[in-house]
C-alpha cells in the first residue's frame, strides 16, 4: 500500500494526509511524556541514583540519601554541594574585584596586625605608668598572648608590677597589725630590689611589728589567764578598793568612761561578756596608740593609790591587771617621749640645712 492510501487502495486527499501527520506527532508526543513520566517515577530508586550522575547545578539544600547510597561516588558530586558564593564573588559566582586593589588578603590583615600589636604595646607602657595593680596584669597578660616582642618593655611592665604588690602587702600587713605577717612582709621588701625605694614604708612597718611584739610580750601573763580567775574577780560582791580601782583603771585604758565605772556592778556587767567583747580579747586588740594623754595620766594616778603587793594580797588577778595596766601607761610615756625626741631631730635637721642655705646664698 503506498504513501497517501486508504484502505481500500483510493489515493487520499492533501488536507486528509495533513491531518493524519498531526495525529501521529500527537500519539509520539504522549509517549514521550509517559517515557519521562515513568523516568521521573523511578529516579529516586538505588538504580537510578548509582546510573544517573547529579546536575551540576543543584539546590543548596542537600538530598535525602537513600541506604543503598554509594559513597565513592560522592567525590562527583563535589560541585554541586559547594557554596554558590565565590570567595571573592557575589551569589551568581560572578568574580569580584577587591577595593584594595592590588594588595591581597594577607598583606592586608598583616597591616592590621601591626596596628593591633601597636596598640597593644602603648597600652602596656600606658597601664606600666599607672598605678593600678589589675589593669596591669591584664596588659601584661594581653601582651604575653599576642606573642609580642619584649624589646623592654614586657620587662619593665613586670618589674613594675612586683614593686606594686610589695607596697600593697606592705600596706595591708600594717592594717592587719600582725606580727607573723609583718615579719614575712618585711623580709620579702628586704630581699627585694626595691628596699631603697620602699624605704619610708618600711622604716613604718618595722617600727608597728617592734610596737606590737613589745605589746604581745606585756600581754602574755593576761592572755595566759584562766578563765576561773576572771570568773572569781566578777564574783566578789563588795571587793576591796585596790580591786575595783586596778579593774576600773583597766578598763579605761580600754576604752571605757570612768563615770561609768565608778559602780561594782557596772564592772561586773563588763567582766561578764564574752567573744570579741569579753575582757581578753580587749586585752589582746588593745594598741597604746589608741588611749590619750588625759586618759593614760588618770590611769596612772589611780594605779599609783595603790602598791602591788597591797593589790597581790587582795587578788592575784586583780594584780595581774595591775602589772598590765602599769606596763601599758609606761609604754605610752616611752613611746611619747621618742615621738619628741624624734621630732626635735628632725627640726635640728631642717634648721641646719636651712642655715646652710642661707650661707651659699650669701
Amino acid at each position: 500500500m503506498g504513501c497517501g492510501s486508504s484502505k481500500d487502495g483510493t489515493a487520499d486527499s492533501p488536507k486528509k494526509t495533513a491531518s493524519k501527520r498531526k495525529s501521529n506527532a500527537k500519539a509520539e508526543q504522549v509517549e514521550v511524556d509517559v517515557g519521562d513520566s515513568k523516568t521521573n517515577s523511578n529516579r529516586n530508586s538505588p538504580e537510578r541514583q548509582r546510573a544517573t550522575p547529579s546536575p551540576t547545578k543543584s539546590s543548596p539544600r542537600k538530598e535525602q540519601q537513600s541506604p543503598d547510597y554509594d559513597a565513592s561516588y560522592a567525590g562527583t558530586q563535589s560541585s554541586a554541594l559547594e557554596s554558590p558564593y565565590d570567595k571573592h564573588g557575589d551569589v551568581n559566582g560572578r568574580a569580584g574585584k577587591s577595593k584594595y586593589g592590588d594588595k591581597d588578603e594577607s598583606s592586608f590583615q598583616e597591616a592590621n596586625d601591626k596596628g593591633y600589636k601597636r596598640r597593644v604595646r602603648e597600652k602596656l607602657k600606658t597601664s606600666t605608668g599607672g598605678g593600678d595593680i589589675e589593669d596591669l596584669e591584664k596588659m601584661i597578660a594581653l601582651f604575653e598572648r599576642s606573642r609580642l616582642e619584649d624589646c623592654g618593655d614586657l620587662t619593665r611592665a613586670k618589674e613594675r608590677l612586683r614593686y606594686l604588690k610589695l607596697k600593697r602587702d606592705l600596706r595591708d600587713s600594717m592594717r592587719r597589725r600582725h606580727v607573723g605577717v609583718l615579719n614575712r612582709t618585711i623580709a620579702d621588701v628586704q630581699a627585694s630590689p626595691y628596699a631603697y625605694q620602699l624605704h619610708n614604708q618600711l622604716e613604718k612597718a618595722e617600727k608597728l611589728r617592734d610596737h606590737l611584739k613589745e605589746l604581745n610580750t606585756y600581754n602574755h601573763d593576761i592572755l595566759q589567764m584562766e578563765q576561773t580567775t576572771i570568773s572569781e574577780l566578777r564574783s566578789y560582791q563588795r571587793p576591796p578598793t585596790s580591786v575595783h580601782d586596778v579593774m576600773a583603771a583597766t578598763y579605761m585604758l580600754l576604752g571605757h568612761d570612768e563615770d561609768r565605772l565608778t559602780e561594782w556592778a557596772d564592772i561586773q556587767c563588763q567582766m561578764g561578756r564574752l567573744g570579741k567583747d569579753s575582757l581578753v580579747r580587749q586585752v589582746e586588740t588593745f594598741d597604746t596608740n589608741d588611749v590619750d594623754d588625759q586618759t593614760a595620766g588618770r590611769v596612772k594616778e589611780i594605779l599609783g593609790y595603790h602598791d602591788l603587793d597591797q593589790v597581790r594580797a587582795a587578788s592575784n588577778g586583780a594584780a595581774s591587771f595591775h602589772v598590765w595596766s602599769s606596763q601599758m601607761v609606761e609604754k605610752i610615756d616611752k613611746d611619747q617621749q621618742t615621738e619628741e625626741d624624734r621630732r626635735r631631730q628632725e627640726e635640728e635637721k631642717q634648721s641646719v640645712a636651712s642655715s646652710k642655705g642661707r650661707k651659699k646664698k650669701g
